[in-house]
């Protein structure tokens, strides 16, 4: 069992190595003209190693794109009815905007041309439903509330994915933490006033 745990350890290092490679070589170069070759040059391994992994460099973009998406989605606390609570945008608003920062050339690839269009999906998904998504089932105590669940998850899934875009474009100027606060001032406050709740209180 511990070979096992320090085998898997192991493969995770070469899979993180062969990401890190990857994106750097694209934000210098683009995705087209980089080779197998150059990325395992990058990760210094051997080009035989990718292999192991990946079937060619688009293999490798897109586990790359599962691997920080599930990476992301430990982050987050599960949340149930007897911990629904309303500062739960915010506190998942922050993971997000940490990981962003911890990957931010990760997710310049990803916002950006070459980016994967599922991982944009599911972000896009994730941010919503794993914070304001979950949120909208206390939809139920105003039951007069006009404007459907679906859009009001839309309109905010697209504004945070704005607000990450923006940030990284101009090199992350605000704190994770402010930067959440901000968006949900911008955002969410706004749809509370909408399904008929009070805003959690700074």
């Amino acid at each position: 069992m511990m070979q096992e745990k320090k085998l898997d350890r192991r493969a995770q290092r070469t899979r993180r190595a062969l990401r890190e490679a990857l994106i750097a070589l694209i934000l210098e170069r683009g995705y087209e003209a980089i080779t197998v070759q150059e990325i395992t040059d990058r990760a210094d391994l051997n080009r035989g190693t990718l292999y192991l992994h990946y079937r060619d460099k688009h293999d490798l973009l897109l586990a790359s794109s599962n691997d920080a998406y599930n990476e992301l989605l430990a982050q987050f606390t599960p949340i149930s009815p007897d911990n629904l609570t309303l500062d739960i945008p915010e506190r998942h608003l922050i993971i997000v905007f940490q990981h962003v920062a911890a990957n931010a050339d990760f997710y310049r690839v990803m916002l950006g041309e070459h980016g994967v269009a599922a991982f944009l999906t599911r972000l896009r998904h994730t941010v919503t439903e794993v914070g304001l998504g979950r949120l909208l089932t206390l939809q139920k105590l105003t039951p007069t509330q006009p404007v459907p669940s679906d859009l009001i998850a839309a309109h905010a899934g697209s504004a945070i994915i704005g607000v990450i875009e923006w940030w990284l474009e101009n090199n992350m100027p605000l704190a994770p933490d402010i930067l959440a606060r901000y968006t949900l001032a911008l955002t969410i406050d706004g749809i509370y006033q909408t399904i008929g709740l009070d805003k959690p209180s700074q």
